[in-house]
């Protein structure tokens, strides 16, 4: 477009903003310096805008001006134009001009005080660019209906739809509830709509960390449902995927599997206790006689172990850390022996099994302790 202009309209003066789209918006000073200076070339005439506009045409004899002089003259002493050319000239001038100022006449109030493309404190938001407030930014949607959120945000691309960053050890992203207990208030809830969908899933040390003030059981920390036979209602991963903290539950499951943990190394579910007293695992059951462990497979206890009772001998003695004098061994010998065992004793730091006889041959029993 520009160029053309410069082709048709011999008047017209280039002035060139490289990477520029929005020179008004983007190069503000400028812009309004030069529109002011074509502004005050257009009110002196056509005269005076020749002879910035570069020189004049060779064959055009100018026409005297309103105060005796050649309109079309070169004021730098370029050739003047010919009477006739030069009325033509002066009408392509003023018609370009004209055409001009239509279009930069809406324009040229707000650019006098043009901001860069950057929202800030009090002003209107610009998408597409880094928006700085030095003030608190709401927003509270009043109509109907409520279930309906204030704020949707979607994205096409790889990454997240809302991202919250804080520099001040703050959290990123937060939510709160004003009204009610229940988790249907929560004040953030993960949901995912597809089969494989994932409802909430944190990365880092701590994937995933919900706080709740505890004051009745339904007041939940954090909330995951999935409504697909396959969908995952919370997702962690990290050096700690899922991090419970609380004096009484630190994770607490409910439903077909309260818990379900599965891994191809390690442990699906790992309890561990820091103190002596407290087990690393408990379970319990709230019906009267009903089951509180249920184990589909092999147990394996590192309190349990084989030992041999030598030819000749009639007991072995085996040394197990931290048992004391008051754990119960279980012992029975292993095969078809003559002998049986008599008894098994536990002391501080090992166990004492006793057969019922001197063993004529290597016996071989198996002993599980147990606190009790």
């Amino acid at each position: 477009m520009a160029e053309h202009v410069l082709a048709t309209c011999p008047a017209a003066e280039a002035s060139w903003y490289p990477g520029a789209h929005a020179p008004h918006l983007e190069e503000p000073e400028r812009f309004n310096r030069e529109l002011a200076a074509l502004a005050r070339r257009a009110s002196r005439g056509c005269g005076d805008h020749a002879g910035r506009g570069g020189a004049a045409q060779p064959g055009h004899q100018g026409q005297p001006g309103p105060g005796g002089g050649d309109d079309g003259a070169d004021p730098g002493g370029g050739p003047a134009a010919e009477a006739d050319g030069g009325k033509q000239g002066r009408r392509k001038f003023l018609t370009g001009l004209a055409a001009g100022a239509a279009g930069t006449a809406a324009l040229a109030a707000g650019l006098v005080s043009a901001q860069p493309a950057r929202a800030t404190t009090g002003n209107d938001m610009v998408v597409g660019d880094t928006n700085v407030a030095g003030k608190f930014t709401s927003l509270l949607m009043t109509a109907n209906p409520y279930s309906d959120p204030a704020l949707w945000v979607s994205t096409q691309g790889q990454g997240p739809a809302v991202e919250g960053d804080n520099d001040g050890g703050g959290p990123g992203v937060m939510g709160t509830t004003g009204t009610g207990t229940g988790v249907a208030n929560a004040g953030v809830i993960g949901q995912a709509g597809a089969d494989t969908g994932v409802g909430v899933a944190g990365t880092g040390d701590v994937g995933v960390r919900g706080d709740s003030p505890g004051a009745t059981s339904t007041q939940v920390g954090v909330k995951g449902t999935a409504e697909g036979p396959q969908g995952v209602g919370v997702h962690g991963t990290g050096f700690k995927g899922v991090e419970g903290v609380s004096p009484n539950y630190g994770v607490y499951g409910a439903g077909f599997f309260g818990v379900y943990g599965l891994s191809p190394v390690g442990a699906g579910v790992y309890g561990d206790s820091s103190a002596a007293a407290v087990p690393g695992v408990l379970a319990s059951t709230q019906v009267s006689g009903g089951l509180a462990l249920n184990v589909q497979g092999f147990p394996k206890f590192s309190t349990a172990g084989k030992a041999t009772v030598a030819a000749g001998a009639s007991k072995v003695t085996v040394t197990l850390a931290k048992v004391v004098a008051t754990d119960s061994v279980l012992a029975t010998v292993q095969g078809s022996k003559p002998v049986s065992v008599k008894n098994a004793t536990a002391s501080a730091g090992k166990i004492t099994i006793t057969l019922s006889g001197t063993a004529s041959s290597p016996v071989t029993v198996t002993y599980l302790v147990l606190r009790t």
